[in-house]
């Protein structure tokens, strides 16, 4: 039985075709490994534009370099160019622009209510997938965490106090607390048969989750496109969960702490969203009157 290729096959085939005979080989099978590393189990049907385009936003919250990101990316292109000259794959994606000032944050408008337009695009996978994909994206919308983060959590996790999200991506735990739809949500997945199959060692095991993220994605894209909102990912879902609390007046600081974010500077991409501008901050001053004895000088 055909066995489809991975993107890890990609890299391996343009390392001994190419890379390994070139001038600066060891920078070459560094960079080789780490794009291996990050996304090589993706078998390559299915590392479309949507899930590099994931990879990318998952290495921007990671406080890589646009340079970094960009030679990362220059990797994977040129060993799928190589993949579909082998006849494993049809044609090289379109791979995602990076900005060197920083990428373009999308998240879901209300006008028109692009959330409820992904909620009811969900119709349109299987009823088991259908009820998940709308949970998960109720869960991700409202506690701004990471796909794997979720994938990730377990009944031990989930308290009064909200959901404890343990061995992050820095190696960390991060505590958030739950509003009421997103505590329905996540209690409605941890008892759902269905979910818990998808899931099923994502918590121990890199590879399980890895898996469980690229069905994720396949999902999501089936709903992004039938909603009509092609430049939607599931990483959108925490984007969107950061630029309603600062266009609701949280302050970058409690944002950063929510969402976990590595350093502050990573929360300020969001600052332009902020209500409070300069006008409204000198509105503020102008409240104060003069003291008596400085109203009284002519």
């Amino acid at each position: 039985m055909f066995k489809a290729k991975t993107v890890k096959d990609a890299l391996e085939h343009a390392w001994n075709l190419k890379w390994s005979k070139a001038r600066g080989s060891h920078a070459k099978e560094y960079l080789k490994n780490k794009v291996a590393e990050e996304i090589g189990d993706v078998k390559l049907p299915k590392c479309d534009y949507n899930r590099i385009e994931q990879w990318v936003m998952d290495l921007q919250e990671a406080d890589k370099a646009a340079a970094t990101i960009k030679s990362r990316l220059y990797c994977l292109s040129f060993a799928l160019k190589l993949a579909a000259k082998k006849g494993w794959i049809s044609a090289a994606p379109p791979l995602p622009e990076v900005e060197t000032g920083g990428a373009k944050i999308r998240w879901l408008q209300d006008e028109p209510d692009e959330e409820a337009l992904i909620l009811k695009a969900c119709g349109a996978l299987s009823p088991d997938a259908c009820r998940v994909m709308q949970f998960a994206l109720v869960f991700l919308l409202d506690t701004g965490c990471r796909l794997s983060e979720l994938l990730k959590f377990r009944w031990r996790g989930l308290s009064e106090k909200g959901a404890l999200f343990e061995n992050r991506k820095a190696g960390d735990n991060l505590r958030v607390p739950l509003t009421p739809r997103a505590r329905q949500a996540i209690e409605a997945l941890l008892e759902d048969r269905y979910w818990l199959a998808r899931v099923r060692g994502a918590d121990v095991d890199s590879k399980r989750c890895r898996s469980a993220q690229n069905w994720m994605t396949h999902q999501f894209t089936v709903v992004r496109d039938h909603a009509g909102l092609r430049d939607v990912t599931l990483h959108t879902m925490r984007h969107t969960c950061a630029s309603r609390l600062v266009q609701a007046g949280v302050s970058l600081y409690e944002v950063r702490r929510l969402l976990g974010h590595s350093s502050i500077t990573v929360t300020e991409r969001y600052a332009h969203l902020a209500p409070t501008g300069l006008e409204r901050a000198v509105d503020v001053l102008a409240r104060r009157a003069l003291p008596n004895k400085v109203r009284q000088i002519r």
